[in-house]
């Protein structure tokens, strides 16, 4: 299906067609569940934007996310991609410097391809993909069927479907008529801002560089093609009086005395909404949110795709029975999974988003860290995932 065939139709109506599970947002966590949910249902994947498109993250895929990646029978990924396996963080704060061992596992991979993968394997499986249309869920309570309105700059139709599992990241407002779903955002949060380099002679392969600041932090990493992504997390005062994201992350590549990566000057940037927010309800009524849209803290390397992957993996076996047949408790099921799943993770990630505010604490942390390496070790393998990674690993072999 395509976005020509629906427009050329006028009408989602015309198509006749109700949707087992419609899903809004293509990205790692949308993509993901289409590939878990596709064969034998009609599964929809829907986003606003054309692709490919850029997109603001880290590009880091930890193990933790791999690991879910094989469990779905695609750890050819790497293979295919070329992705660079990360050995090495480095982290700077002024004139402060700390070398971290990354545990194996983890890679660096463009957003670009890895959306274009999970795409793929999800229309391979009989999901149907449309992208360059915006969606908004309906209020329609204790009905049997979900109506969502779709629309392009001339194009405006409702379409039904048993099932929604939203997905739109920081920036999607398709549950924003339901006020079940409100966002809360804290006051102080920091904006996501990134851009894409070509050329970084400087910079190694295999190594995520870290530069904080008190009013935020900017990472860079290699990618697969050759160009090195830059990912930031900026206090909204700070970026507006250097100027602009780009002038506040050359700012802090200065702080740390870190040279800038060349052709930063050229690099089109761009921003997200502000990250550190949450949603009290994560299910409703025929409805499922997964991903980033469930809510966001400031991640560490690699995190933000690991639970984007790890609920969307999480939500399958459910999604499959609430096609089936809708139950009232799916909600408090998927509200309770889901905080298990992610709960413990954003806390830790809020923990290591205050020690990068507060200069004193990050400066005492580095200092451990590079004195006492097996603290360190275990450490970032905790937060990468790597750790509950080898435990699950340790369990199989055992069992074999």
């Amino acid at each position: 299906m395509t976005v020509e065939l629906i427009k050329s139709t006028r009408s989602f109506a015309q198509l006749q067609i109700v949707w087992d599970a419609i899903i809004i947002g293509a990205g790692a966590a949308g993509a993901f569940a289409a590939v878990h949910l596709a064969g034998g249902k009609k599964i929809l994947l829907l986003d606003k934007s054309q692709f490919p498109r850029a997109k603001v993250c880290g590009c880091c895929l930890n193990a933790s996310a791999y690991s879910a990646l094989e469990r779905a029978g695609l750890g050819e990924i790497l293979e295919e991609s070329d992705a660079l396996p990360l050995t090495t963080l480095e982290l700077h704060h002024g004139s402060t410097e700390s070398l971290i061992n990354l545990p194996a596992g983890g890679h660096a991979l463009s957003r670009n391809f890895l959306d274009a993968f999970l795409i793929r394997k999800a229309v391979s499986k009989g999901a149907d993909f449309v992208c360059g249309l915006t969606a908004k869920v309906l209020p329609q309570p204790d009905s049997d069927l979900v109506t969502i309105e779709v629309s392009a700059s001339d194009f405006c139709a409702t379409i039904e479907t048993n099932l929604v599992i939203v997905a739109d990241g920081l920036n999607g407002h398709s549950l924003d008529r339901i006020e079940r779903f409100a966002v809360h955002v804290e006051k102080d949060a920091r904006f996501g801002c990134g851009a894409i380099v070509g050329g970084a002679e400087s910079f190694e392969n295999g190594r995520v560089y870290m530069c904080c600041h008190p009013a935020g932090y900017v990472g860079l990493v290699a990618l697969e093609d050759g160009r090195y992504d830059i990912a930031a997390a900026l206090d909204k005062e700070f970026s507006k009086e250097c100027g602009g994201p780009a002038k506040a992350a050359e700012a802090i590549f200065a702080h740390c005395q870190v040279s800038l990566p060349s052709g930063f000057s050229e690099a089109v940037w761009q921003g997200t909404e502000a990250l550190t927010r949450k949603r009290d309800h994560v299910a409703g009524h025929r409805i499922f949110v997964i991903g980033d849209a469930c809510g966001y803290p400031e991640p560490f390397t690699g995190e933000g795709i690991a639970w984007a992957l790890r609920s969307a993996e999480a939500l399958a076996p459910l999604a499959q029975a609430a096609m089936d047949q809708w139950r009232q408790e799916h909600v408090a099921v998927w509200q309770r999974r889901h905080y298990n799943l992610i709960g413990a993770r954003h806390k830790r990630s809020k923990l290591i988003a205050y020690s990068l505010r507060n200069g004193v604490v990050f400066k005492a942390a580095l200092t451990v860290l590079t004195k006492f390496p097996l603290l360190s070790k275990n450490l970032v393998a905790k937060l990468t995932g790597a750790q509950a990674v080898n435990r699950i690993k340790s369990s199989e072999e055992i069992h074999c």
